[in-house]
Order: structure tokens, then C-alpha cells, then sequence
């Protein structure tokens, strides 16, 4: 049975080269790689490297100045032709001998698992998954209402899991899938200065946990993302046989999208800030909370916040 690999990256070649290099060891039909707009094109990157192979496709996505996980990955899903999927981060190394140790079969699909891995670096991981191509196209893949780093994957689980699906989920653990190792800043550091989301104070955005909290409380405020929700259109041109560049034709999102943007900041900083400052944070005014995040981001202490607005107790200081 045919299978595909697909990744995307944004001014990641470097991680990209070192995965791509393990996944050419496998046995599989075709390697899908979105270019989000990177600085140097993977292209350029790839013939440096002189990685060739006639399995690697190419869709290069022009005038993007923010990554953007669910359009990348939804729009490489477009062009898989194969029976079975393989989604990987650009960053993660997959062994020889995947596909000999994990047979798909009906009614599951294999996944990593953040909280089941044995080492606590590789907890990014839990964006990997393989599966059957109908499987995916049966839920539209990615939820395109998640625009910022963080919860895409566990979106995209839970519908796998429920529904008329109702996959059962197996684990692929560290002895198959290997994540490259990096840190947080680098996470974030296409999405922290998107002026899309001024309604999140900047040293927040900068943060991957509270972005996938916001990104949970986003999509339950939304519509389900499923069959019936309108990923975005690309105008696509194919150059040779294996490179294609696309750029953005429309994007659709509800009427309701902007409200419900500003609903979820509100309620995710505050609760966010209830774990690192005070439950009591609630108690304060959220112009005033803003505007000391706004003010303070470039020398922020929890500590000093909770004492800003007399949060924390005499007692719990000595």
C-alpha cells in the first residue's frame, strides 16, 4: 500500500536536511515538503546539500510573513496521492524500520505522545502521526482557526478520535521517531510579532504554553472544524515535476472570528496569569493587567506583578 510522507517548515532547512536525510531510508511513494516563504528556499538548501531524489516534492509558498502550521500542513495533505500519510516536523528523525513495525489497520492510527515519552525533550514529538489518507480527508485535516503556535495536534486527535471516526490511537514511541532538539524562541519566532493577534499582549506570545492555552479556548468558541469548514485556496503553478509554488487566494474564516479572538485572550491571560501570579488576578482590572504586561515585557517577574497590584500576601513572602 502507497505511502506519503508530508512536512512544511519556515526557515528551519537545517533540522529539515538532518529529517529529510533519515526519511529517504524509507520505503515510501513521495516526500511532500511545504516551503512556508523561507529566507533561503529549501530548494536552494536541498541541491547545497546535494540531497536529489525523484521522491521529493516541493510546493514552495510565496508572501508569507508569518508561519502558519494548519494552512502549511493542509495545503502539503492536498497534494498527497498515496493511501497512507505520514506527518512529521521538519525537526524529527524517523528510523529505517517504521513502516516494518507499524502496520496500519481500520479503525486506528498511530500518534506520538507527550505524556508518554521517557525523556522530557522529546515531548514535541506529539505532533507526529500516521495514518490513512481517507481518514484524514474524512475530518479536512488541520483546523485552519488555529493561526498561532500550540493545540493544533490535540485538535486534530480529538476529532480523529470522536466523530464518526472514532480511531483508537496507538503510540509511536522514541525508539522509531527522534526529535531534534531546540529551544522555545525558536518556536515562536515566526508567530510572536503577528499583528493578526495584537489582542494577545507581545511577552505572552512569546510563551508556547500560554499560546496553546489561548489556541484551546479559541476553537471552542468557534465552529468544529470537519467536512464542511472552508480551508483556504491557493493559486498553484507547477514549475517542473516536482516543484510548485502557490500563493495565498482567499482565506475563510466566521463572521464572528475577530470577537471570538478577543474573548479568548482575555479569558486565557487571566487564567494564565492565575497559575504564575495570583487566583486573585481576576480580582483586577484587565485594562490595568494589560497594560503593566505592555509595559513591563521586557523585565517581566511574576513576583513584582503579584506586589503591582497587592495580589500576594505578607505571610507567603517570609
Amino acid at each position: 500500500m502507497s505511502c506519503s510522507i508530508v512536512t512544511a517548515c519556515m526557515n528551519r532547512n537545517a533540522g529539515l536536511v538532518k529529517g529529510l536525510r533519515s526519511w529517504l531510508k524509507l520505503k515510501v511513494d513521495e516526500i511532500i515538503v511545504v516551503d512556508w516563504s523561507s529566507i533561503d528556499a529549501v530548494t536552494d538548501t536541498l541541491e547545497l546539500k546535494g540531497i536529489n531524489d525523484e521522491r521529493i516534492k516541493i510546493i514552495r509558498v510565496e508572501s508569507e510573513s508569518f508561519w502558519d502550521l494548519t494552512r502549511a500542513f493542509n495545503l502539503g495533505f492536498s497534494f498527497v496521492t498515496s493511501e497512507k500519510i505520514i506527518k512529521v516536523d521538519a525537526e524529527v528523525t524517523i528510523s529505517p524500520d517504521f513502516l516494518d513495525k507499524h502496520q496500519l489497520q481500520n479503525g486506528m492510527y498511530y500518534r506520538g505522545d507527550w505524556e508518554k515519552v521517557a525523556c522530557q525533550t522529546q515531548i514535541y514529538v506529539n505532533g507526529f502521526f500516521f495514518l490513512y489518507t481517507a481518514d484524514l480527508r474524512a475530518i479536512n485535516g488541520f483546523n485552519e482557526y488555529i493561526d498561532l503556535y500550540g493545540y493544533d495536534d490535540l485538535d486534530i486527535y480529538q476529532r480523529l478520535e470522536g466523530g464518526v471516526l472514532n480511531l483508537m490511537p496507538k503510540q509511536v514511541t522514541e525508539q522509531y521517531i527522534f526529535h531534534i532538539e531546540h529551544d522555545d524562541i525558536e518556536r515562536v519566532v515566526n508567530v510572536a510579532s503577528n499583528p493578526d493577534y495584537a489582542c494577545i499582549p507581545a511577552v505572552l506570545k512569546a510563551i508556547p504554553g500560554f499560546l496553546v492555552m489561548f489556541n484551546e479556548l479559541l476553537v471552542k468558541m468557534l465552529p468544529s472544524w470537519g467536512p464542511h469548514s472552508l480551508p483556504a485556496e491557493y493559486f498553484t503553478t507547477q514549475v517542473n515535476g516536482n516543484y510548485y509554488t502557490a500563493e495565498l487566494k482567499q482565506i475563510s474564516k466566521p463572521p464572528h472570528f475577530e470577537k471570538s479572538k478577543a474573548d479568548a485572550a482575555y479569558y486565557a491571560v487571566l487564567k494564565y496569569l492565575s497559575w504564575f501570579v495570583s487566583p486573585k488576578i481576576y480580582e483586577v482590572n484587565y485594562l490595568d493587567v494589560v497594560g503593566y504586561l505592555k509595559t513591563n515585557e521586557h523585565n517581566l517577574s511574576w513576583d513584582d506583578m503579584g506586589h503591582a497590584f497587592n495580589l500576594i500576601d505578607e505571610q507567603q513572602c517570609t
